[in-house]
């Protein structure tokens, strides 16, 4: 059985990465490199990427590359990566959670995005909670990546970004462990990139500039040195912030240029075991090449391995194996075609026979209520009267049905009303009729309406400081007072009962709030 082949791609800042791996091992090399204004800029269609698309085919079909199936890995530049907490909770809570917080991080709509997300609970002496990494990119560069290369006759089938695809060629090649938490750190002459990756998932990712605008690539290498040292130090420390103080096993540098003595200076400044990498060591080439190669590398093996987290992105479902040309080429079935038809003939045939049916239903109805009318013949007057009023009263009932409510503004400013760490576990809205006109001044919006509103609120509030918890309460008190519109339903809003719980183990705060 012959062995299949897997095309990675990689989108740099100036060219265009391709790997093509057979049984894990990588087989061709491709550099496209963008001509004049190209760039990464694919939401511009202009007659560039007309140019880079028939660049690129042209140089498949050169170099005898025949796969049309690609996985695609998407530069950083790209992609929104975020990480943040929340309260423990069961997993089939958490996908709801995540897209309202994810809100706070992100400048724009998840409508908008293709996003993805992997969790980690937390367990931190008598506290656990769920840490999120969240992934995403916008839909339209998504797609213009997509339609580019799909132009040149490649359909793309994988997508992740381009840290997970380096993670997992480091992986594979054994320069990465798993059960470590290391720190990677590449270098190009521009810029540099911060990953930190902990049992082989990557939890932070930041970038910096090597070169600032108005610097020269001949700037002096110590202003460089005690640049790169600042942005390790500051990356660190934010890290350590957010995990608990965590320390790192190590360091691998990646890059495109060789300094011998940087391994040693950052060894000697973190105490931190340091080992450099190149292109070469990841691809086993002679010579050391572009690292954007890696990344390409890294993606091809997405078919073959695997990662504790994953990161993918799609535009719709997507099976492997299942190409277009495929699908163009099934021979019509005239066997099945000729079935269709014969059931296009019954169902023709059985439409008209239910078009009858409309008028034998009503031919029913009809004498149904005949004979519920026959009944009456018999009633004297006063019966008449009595079984007429006793109807009056049912339909003035069914009138005073209320058919319009209040409820969809309650349940949608309730919830934006939490402070974090605050829960509710049940939400009571009655609706109360006022037989006494009351005494006390009607608010605005309550002057046409003949009914009152109840609102109950109750659940839990979690910090870290069991003291802090019954503040969180009083918050959330004090922000459905000042709430301009929630408040004009109500008299009073008042904490009725604030009650130290354990909620699986976990000391919590119960509270009763009743809005009136």
């Amino acid at each position: 059985m012959a062995s299949k082949k897997y095309l990675g791609i990689f989108w740099g800042s100036n060219s265009l990465s391709v790997v093509e791996t057979e049984n894990q091992i990588p087989q061709k090399f491709l550099t496209i490199p963008f001509d004049g204004q190209a760039s990464t800029s694919v939401l511009k269609k202009t007659p560039d990427d007309k140019t880079l698309a028939a660049t690129l085919t042209k140089t498949l079909r050169e170099n005898k590359v025949t796969t049309s199936q690609i996985s695609l890995s998407l530069p950083s530049k790209d992609i929104i990566f975020r990480s943040f907490a929340i309260p423990w909770m069961n997993p089939q809570e958490i996908k709801g959670v995540v897209e309202f917080e994810s809100r706070k991080y992100i400048p724009f709509k998840l409508a908008e995005l293709a996003y993805t997300f992997h969790t980690i609970t937390i367990n931190e002496k008598t506290t656990r909670f769920i840490r999120v990494l969240f992934a995403a990119i916008r839909n339209d560069l998504l797609e213009s990546y997509c339609s580019l290369l799909e132009g040149c006759g490649l359909h793309v089938v994988f997508m992740e970004p381009a840290s997970l695809s380096l993670v997992r060629a480091l992986t594979f090649k054994k320069l990465l462990a798993r059960d470590k938490r290391i720190v990677i750190i590449q270098l190009d002459p521009k810029e540099g990139k911060i990953i930190v990756v902990n049992q082989g998932i990557p939890q932070f990712i930041r970038d910096f500039p090597m070169l600032m605008e108005t610097e020269k690539p001949e700037t002096d290498k110590e202003i460089l040195y005690a640049r790169l040292l600042n942005e390790i130090r500051i990356s660190l420390d934010y890290y350590g912030r957010q995990y608990m103080q965590e320390k790192m096993d190590g360091i691998i540098i990646l890059s495109s240029f060789q300094d011998e003595l940087l391994p040693q200076n950052l060894e000697r400044e973190f105490g931190l075991s340091t080992q450099s990498v190149n292109s070469s060591s990841i691809l086993n080439t002679p010579e050391a090449g572009s690292l954007e190669l890696a990344y390409a590398y890294g993606i091809g093996l997405a078919g073959t391995v695997s990662l504790p987290a994953n990161f993918t992105f799609s535009r719709k479902p997507i099976q492997f194996g299942k190409t277009k040309e495929a699908e163009e080429k099934t021979p019509v079935n005239l066997q099945s075609l000729a079935k269709v038809l014969i059931v296009c003939v019954f169902l023709v045939g059985g439409a008209f026979f239910m078009l009858n049916r409309p008028v034998q239903q009503q031919r029913a109805q009809f004498s149904a209520l005949y004979e519920k009318q026959k009944s009456f013949q018999e009633l004297t007057k006063e019966a008449i009267e009595q079984k007429t009023q006793e109807i009056s009263q049912k339909l003035a009932s069914y009138k005073n049905v209320r058919i319009h409510s209040e409820m969809t503004f309650f349940l949608t400013a309730i919830p934006q009303l939490l402070p974090p760490g605050v829960w509710l576990k049940d939400i009571s809205i009655r609706y109360l009729d006022i037989s006494v006109p009351p005494v006390n001044p009607v608010p605005e919006n309550q002057k046409q309406r003949p009914f009152k509103i109840f609102v109950g609120l109750a659940g839990y509030a979690f910090h870290e400081n069991a003291n802090q918890q019954i503040r969180l309460v009083n918050g959330l008190v004090t922000n459905l007072k000042e709430h301009k519109e929630f408040v004009l339903f109500f008299d009073s809003i008042d904490l009725v009962t604030a009650q130290s719980q354990f909620l699986e183990k976990d000391p919590v705060t119960y509270f009763r709030i009743d809005c009136k």
